[in-house]
């Protein structure tokens, strides 16, 4: 498969489809920090794959969302910038609704349902929405 990037308008079209807010789908890949065609492997024996950094144990999910069997589903999350989006899209929004609403609560079980674990991930994803809302606010303003 070619590697095909993630792009701001498959972004935010993810986000408008889940409907979540851009910002916190653009500060959790932030916070992620992977890309196109990455695998990090996991001392579980699982793997992350892509910019949203999708962990593998979603593959049978992935599989039968896309009607497709889970290696060739697992290998369009890692090698496709939209799809990595479009499937990080559909588990926030899963975890928003188990959360029932509560958006903090569900950025920290996309990375974790440990207390601790989720509630430092939560604080690096408000951190990065944070730096690019005030990165965002300094660049409309004139003479800067």
């Amino acid at each position: 498969m070619l590697l095909a990037p993630l792009t701001a308008a498959c972004l935010a079209t993810a986000a408008h489809a889940y409907q979540l807010p851009p910002i916190a789908l653009y500060a959790i890949l932030k916070t992620e920090g992977g890309h196109v065609g990455q695998i990090v492997h996991n001392r579980n024996g699982t793997d992350d794959l892509g910019p949203f950094q999708i962990n593998t144990g979603w593959g049978p999910a992935i599989g039968r969302y896309w009607r497709m069997p889970v290696p060739q589903a697992l290998e369009r999350v890692k090698d496709d910038g939209c799809a990595n989006a479009i499937i990080a899209s559909a588990i926030l929004r899963k975890f928003l609704n188990e959360s029932r609403g509560d958006l903090p609560k569900a950025i920290g079980f996309y990375h974790s349902h440990s207390e601790g674990l989720a509630a430092s991930y939560r604080i690096m994803v408000f951190r990065t929405a944070a730096e690019f809302a005030a990165d965002s606010r300094d660049s409309r303003r004139p003479g800067q």
